[in-house]
């Protein structure tokens, strides 16, 4: 990917007239390299992510299941199900403790916000 972009950027060095234009070239040209490394990494990332997500939960697929398998054994099946669906039933026991937490931070802070409208209401001058 890298070799594409300064293939397609390297043209930009060779028209330029003077030496300011060059200068402007080659500014440009790190630029749109260092957004193709970025843009290059960004994919490894995404694709060692979906590499995981489809080990760790045995799914495929984000809404539905596919018929084969992105980096899983083609010789186990085909997925069974969609990995939106693994994932809610992995948190899904989670997600009550943590519903849990909010209401007692809610009902806490609700709790400072009130005796802090006491102390400022009931200033004596």
């Amino acid at each position: 990917m890298e070799a594409d972009c300064i293939k397609t950027n390297a043209t930009k060095n060779e028209n330029a007239k003077d030496s300011s234009e060059k200068a402007k070239a080659i500014a440009y040209n790190q630029t749109q390299i260092a957004k193709c490394k970025a843009v290059a990494k960004g994919q490894e990332q995404i694709k060692k992510l979906m590499k995981s997500v489809e080990k760790e939960f045995s799914c495929q697929g984000l809404c539905a299941p596919s018929t084969w398998w992105w980096y899983g054994d083609i010789t186990t099946g085909s997925p069974q199900k969609g990995c939106m669906i693994a994932i809610k039933q992995k948190f899904s026991a989670s997600a009550g403790i943590a519903a849990i937490v909010m209401v007692i931070s809610i009902i806490v802070s609700f709790c400072l916000l009130v005796c802090t409208c006491g102390q400022v209401c009931n200033k004596k001058e």
